[in-house]
């Protein structure tokens, strides 16, 4: 379901604890007009304004995780600060990390600053159980030897063949840490649904599939485009979505294949 709503006063009509994660993609207050496609919002706000717009948005993204359940805000520099800061606050979430995604194919003219070239999303849990966590892996660039080891006597040591010699492994991947170099989108894609602030489906799947299980319910409440929705589609999850925007809404729901009669 996707449908056009504020995002707190939406998020106040469903049932407490209800989701096994909730992903947040609001406004960055960047103060300037974000335009793509014959659509744009001015995307400019008081400092008072926009800590309300966002504490009314967690806290009822907070109401309706279950414990254990994954906050996922997403943010950029514009007012990151503000956004760790009022996360910080709230008494019943604990911090797990701050995720840097590295866009680096973006095209900048900066000439009096490095080039801005990433987001981060802060990713929380909803205390009263322990977070659904699993580990992610990436290709390599190029495949790497590495000494195969086995535990001996709860000690690890180097394993080797039966004329002494060390064995290795090749290995293809790497585990995932905490900068993601995932590129952005180009008008080119063949994901882009000219949606001005849309992000990649690998970003958004790599999220859930990360912090949520199969069969769980996923919540966007200022879904944009609808990436997350169609990332948690695309994997087995349950998923609702909200935006203010009717444009939004249009573009998600064709995304997704949805209808009024889905609604």
């Amino acid at each position: 379901m996707i449908v056009q709503a504020d995002a707190a006063a939406w998020l106040a009509g469903l049932h407490e604890g209800c989701a096994d994660l909730v992903y947040v993609d609001p406004p960055f207050n960047s103060g300037a007009t974000r335009a793509r496609g014959g659509y744009s919002y001015n995307d400019a706000w008081s400092v008072e304004a926009y800590a309300a717009l966002i504490s009314g948005v967690v806290t009822q993204c907070v109401r309706v995780l279950r414990p254990g359940g994954a906050l996922w805000v997403h943010c950029d520099e514009s007012s990151d600060w503000l956004i760790r800061s009022l996360l910080e606050s709230v008494p019943t979430l604990t911090f797990h990390n701050s995720v840097v995604w590295n866009y680096y194919n973006k095209i900048s003219n900066a000439a009096r600053k490095f080039a801005s070239a990433h987001d981060t999303l802060f990713l929380y849990s909803k205390n009263g159980a322990t977070l659904d966590f699993f580990p992610q892996e990436e290709a390599r660039d190029a495949p790497v030897k590495f000494l195969k080891r086995k535990n001996v006597g709860g000690v690890l040591t180097n394993a080797k063949d039966a004329s002494g010699k060390c064995e290795y492994v090749t290995r293809t991947t790497k585990g995932v840490n905490d900068v993601w170099r995932i590129p952005c989108l180009q008008p080119a894609s063949r994901e882009w649904a000219g949606y001005p602030t849309q992000k990649p489906l690998v970003l958004l799947s790599r999220v859930i599939a990360s912090t949520s299980k199969v069969g769980g319910l996923v919540i966007d409440p200022m879904c944009g485009s609808g990436t997350t929705l169609l990332a948690a589609q695309q994997s087995g999850r349950r998923f609702l979505g909200s935006d203010s925007s009717e444009h939004a809404v249009a573009v998600a729901r064709a995304r997704l294949g949805l209808s009024e009669a889905d609604l």
